[in-house]
């Protein structure tokens, strides 16, 4: 009988080591796939041509889910019938660049999960191991439910969510991260500082508010009166001018007769009246 601790049922390694390739096989096809539907929802005009695009794609991506699932089995039950101490697992084999690397052209999401050692031997965390693959996104909002479908469906911690797992490049190139809580980050180095939004612009900081700083009230005993200013000495009085004396007004001037008045004329006319009479 053939038993887990001698590795003689040949026939169940060889089974378990073809499915597990055949599924890895399939999922590179079905990246492709995917790939290729991307693109022509980018084109499509119609709505009804993207509904069906939007459906095929959901289609697609459930299939490459179930052949990433296959893989993840296989592999577990061939390291069932293993009792060898283990070895330094030997380099991955080399797959297309669209499967280990991000694509050269538009948006790609890095997702993997790798054993968490702080977990006991056994449990989910610690065995949960999913090879790193790139599926294509349209923006990071895609992206980003796609990492919470990632970490809901396989059941994955922060621990697991490690390598490359949320790393999302731009035309080949590093470019965001998401998060295992979901916030976007401007490059992939481990700490980042710069968030961006949901549309790829970096977010601003919250200035830290600055309250002013008001000065205690003076107690009355201690306050100090200020001095009054000095008054302006006053300008000396002028010496009043003494009250000049009104000059009396002229008498009246008496009338004189002018000289051939007609009073001269009676006067002498009397007398020559006189003298006739003589």
């Amino acid at each position: 009988m053939f038993g887990k601790e001698s590795l003689k049922d040949s026939s169940a390694v060889a089974k378990y080591k073809l499915d597990s390739e055949l599924a890895d096989l399939n999922g590179q096809r079905l990246h492709q796939e995917i790939a290729i539907v991307d693109a022509k929802l980018r084109n499509a005009k119609t709505e009804r041509e993207q509904q069906r695009l939007r459906t095929l794609r959901e289609k697609l991506t459930q299939q490459m889910t179930t052949q990433l699932e296959v893989a993840k089995e296989a592999r577990e039950r061939l390291s069932k019938l293993e009792t060898v101490p283990k070895k330094p697992a030997p380099p991955r084999k080399e797959t297309p660049e669209t499967w280990l690397h991000p694509p050269k052209q538009g948006l790609a999401l890095g997702l993997e999960a790798m054993p968490n050692p702080d977990f006991a031997p056994g449990t989910r965390q610690a065995t949960l191991s999913i090879p790193l693959y790139w599926t294509p996104v349209v923006d990071l909002r895609e992206a980003q439910s796609k990492v919470r479908e990632f970490i809901s469906t396989h059941g994955a911690g922060g621990g697991n969510f490690v390598g490359r797992a949320g790393r999302v490049s731009k035309d080949g190139e590093p470019w965001a991260m998401i998060s295992y809580n979901g916030r976007v980050w401007l490059g992939w180095q481990n700490n980042p500082t710069t968030e961006l939004d949901i549309q790829g612009v970096p977010m601003i900081a919250a200035q830290p508010r600055i309250t002013p700083q008001v000065a205690p009230p003076i107690p009355e005993a201690a306050a100090v009166k200020a001095p009054k200013p000095p008054k302006a000495p006053k300008a000396p009085k002028q010496p009043k001018q003494p009250k000049l004396a009104k000059p009396s007004p002229a008498p009246p001037a008496q009338p004189t007769s002018a000289p051939g008045t007609t009073e001269d004329v009676e006067d002498q006319m009397a007398s020559m009246y006189r003298e006739d009479e003589s």
